[in-house]
C-alpha cells in the first residue's frame, strides 16, 4: 500500500488554536551582568519574510514526502485543553515548537546534505520545570527554554537559544511599535536576556515565544555596541500563503544551519543560498 504524501509546507503551516492566558501581569527580570542594549540597537528584520524562504527553501518546503517522515504532533491533538496560568505553563508552547521542529528538520538536513553524519540535539524545559536547559561558555551559564545545537566535536554547535514569556509581560508587536520613539528600559530587558544566552552558546540566532507570537532575532555580537534585529510573528496565523510561527523557526534554524563557521551579514538577509 502507498504512503499518503505531504510537504514540509503543509506541517508547517497547521492551524493553532489561541491558547487561553490569564497568567498576571508582571515585571520582567534584569541583571548587570546581560550584554547592554538600547533602543538605537534594535531593528526591524525587514528580511525574514516569506518570498525570502521561499527563494532559499521553497523548493524543499513544496517537496513531496511519504506523511512518515516528517509525522509531527497535531495541533488540534497537541494544544487541546491547555491553559497558561502561570509564567512555566509557557513551557507547553515551548514544547510544541520543539515538537514540531524534530522531524522537518531531520528531514532538510537529509535532503539538502547540511553536515551529514550529525544528530541534531534538541532540549526543552519540562512542563514541570523537572529538566532544565543551561548554556554555558565555561565561565558563566544562562538558563534557556529551548536549545537547537550539532551534536558535533569539538562542539556541540549550539545554533537556536529560545526563550519563553508571557505576553501580559512583554510583547515584541510593543517593542517594534516603539522604534520611532524610543523603547521603553523594561522592554529591552527580554532582548538582553536573549543575547546574553546566544552570546554564552556562540550564536547570533534566537527567539522569544509569547502566547501570542513568537518574535525571532538575529543579533550581531560582534560589535562593541550590541544590536539586534527582530521580526514578530503572530501565534495565529496559519496556510501556506503567510508566514508561521513554526515555519519562521525552522527558517531560523536552517540559517543558523548554513552559517556555521561564517559570520551572517547584520544588514542582509541574502539570496536563495539562505544565509542570512
Amino acid at each position: 500500500m502507498s504512503s499518503r504524501l505531504t510537504t514540509l509546507r503543509h506541517v508547517l503551516t497547521q492551524q493553532k488554536r489561541r491558547v487561553p492566558c490569564d497568567i498576571e501581569p508582571g515585571r520582567n527580570s534584569v541583571n548587570k551582568g546581560w550584554p547592554q542594549l538600547d533602543s538605537s540597537g534594535i531593528s526591524i528584520w525587514d528580511e525574514f519574510i516569506l518570498p525570502n524562504l521561499n527563494a532559499s527553501y521553497g523548493h524543499v518546503l513544496d517537496l513531496a514526502i511519504p506523511e512518515e517522515l516528517v509525522a509531527v504532533p497535531q495541533a488540534s491533538q497537541a494544544l487541546a485543553g491547555i491553559s497558561l496560568s502561570k509564567e512555566q505553563d509557557m513551557n507547553y508552547l515551548m514544547g510544541w515548537n520543539d515538537g514540531v521542529l524534530k522531524k522537518t528538520l531531520q528531514f532538510a538536513q537529509a535532503h539538502l546534505d547540511l553536515h551529514r553524519g550529525i544528530v541534531l540535539n534538541h532540549s526543552v524545559v519540562a512542563t514541570d520545570t523537572s529538566a532544565l536547559v543551561i548554556v554555558s561558555d565555561g565561565d558563566r551559564k544562562a538558563w534557556v527554554t529551548h536549545l537547537i545545537e550539532l551534536d558535533n566535536y569539538p562542539g556541540p554547535t549550539r545554533l537556536v537559544v529560545g526563550l519563553a514569556r508571557s505576553s501580559s509581560k512583554w510583547s515584541g508587536r510593543n517593542v517594534a511599535s516603539q522604534l520611532e520613539n524610543g523603547v521603553k528600559t523594561e522592554h529591552i530587558w527580554p532582548l538582553r536576556q536573549l543575547a546574553n544566552a546566544c552570546k554564552l552558546a556562540g550564536t547570533p540566532y534566537g527567539y522569544i515565544q509569547t502566547d501570542k507570537e513568537q518574535v525571532v532575532c538575529r543579533f550581531d555580537l560582534n560589535t562593541a555596541d550590541l544590536k539586534v534585529a527582530i521580526m514578530p510573528i503572530p501565534w495565529s496565523q496559519y496556510d501556506s500563503t503567510v508566514l508561521t510561527t513554526d515555519l519562521a523557526l525552522w527558517w531560523l534554524c536552517m540559517l543558523a544551519m548554513a552559517n556555521i563557521g561564517s559570520s551572517p551579514s547584520f544588514h542582509s538577509q541574502g539570496g536563495p543560498s539562505g544565509r542570512g
